[in-house]
């Protein structure tokens, strides 16, 4: 892998919270060879979906284990859709 590939797996990897079986996602992002606007797009992703889970999760909702690195890129993951964060307040 280039250099700035592995640069830009290792900053999309400091963010995913399941640090398990790195060298499948390090394999499956070199397939993607993603360049620096989706690798940015990937880690907003992730960011995203970190919060919907915290809300999720204090709103008692229960959440499925994250996926393995690997499969969150061959599943394309950074295409699913957060739902918004729900409001901290009921509005009158």
């Amino acid at each position: 892998m280039k250099d700035e590939q592995l640069a830009r797996f290792a900053r999309w990897y400091a963010h995913y919270p399941n640090k398990k079986a790195k060298g499948d996602a390090r394999y499956r992002w070199r397939k993607l060879d993603p360049d620096d606007a989706l690798t940015e797009r990937m880690i907003a992703a992730v960011q995203d979906q970190i919060r919907e889970r915290a809300w999720k999760k204090a709103a008692g909702i229960w959440m499925p284990e994250w996926k393995l690195p690997a499969t969150w890129l061959n599943k394309e993951c950074w295409e699913d859709a957060c739902e918004p964060e729900p409001p901290t307040q009921i509005e009158r």
